[in-house]
């Protein structure tokens, strides 16, 4: 793993739920790669996309279908291993799926992605967490606060045109530190829930 120190870095293995608490000055980043034979240079990784956080934001990182938010409906053909019997019981009982949800607030990680949560309030350790997917998840931001259509509408939307120096450069550097944990150890070149 280089010199990136492991208390940071998770695995994010199979029949997994996490919950990340954030506040304003928190941001995660998704750095993702099309290839298993990445290596940790920058052009074998993408930055496919990053939410700026506010008080009372939190993002729900599963790959069980129990842990999925109740108004969050799964599409048959999204789904596999233990999620596809699941999802098959379900249409036996009479499910009836409506079109693939989507929206600024989901994200598909597949295996072998990475995730990066930084924080521009604690200079000691702004790196607070690198996840490592060995399994592909659904990423999920919701706020306990209910959103005015006067502010940002949408979940995770930058709250400026340009991000300042600081919020960049700690972007950058747990990008950097997401890279430099070298070549995926599992990779899924599609993206289903339950893989």
């Amino acid at each position: 793993m280089n010199n990136v120190s492991p208390s940071i870095v998770q695995r994010f293995e199979r029949d997994s739920t996490l919950r990340l608490s954030c506040r304003k000055g928190d941001y995660v980043v998704w750095v993702a790669t099309d290839s298993l034979f990445a290596s940790n240079t920058a052009s074998a990784w993408d930055v496919r996309d990053f939410w700026e956080m506010r008080d009372g934001d939190y993002i729900t990182i599963t790959n069980r279908m129990v842990d999925l938010p109740g108004w969050l409906e799964l599409h048959p053909v999204e789904t596999a291993g233990r999620a596809a019997f699941e999802m098959a019981k379900r249409l036996e009982e009479g499910y009836k799926p409506k079109d693939i949800m989507d929206g600024p607030n989901l994200w598909r990680i597949r295996a072998g992605d990475r995730l990066v949560w930084v924080s521009t309030l604690t200079t000691e350790n702004p790196i607070k967490s690198v996840l490592d997917f060995c399994s592909c998840a659904m990423v999920i931001g919701e706020n306990a606060v209910p959103w005015s259509f006067g502010e940002n509408t949408f979940f995770g939307a930058p709250e400026n045109e340009t991000l300042s120096q600081t919020s960049a450069d700690l972007i950058r550097s747990g990008i950097n530190t997401a890279i430099s944990l070298g070549a995926v150890q599992v990779y899924a070149p599609e993206w289903r829930f339950g893989a």
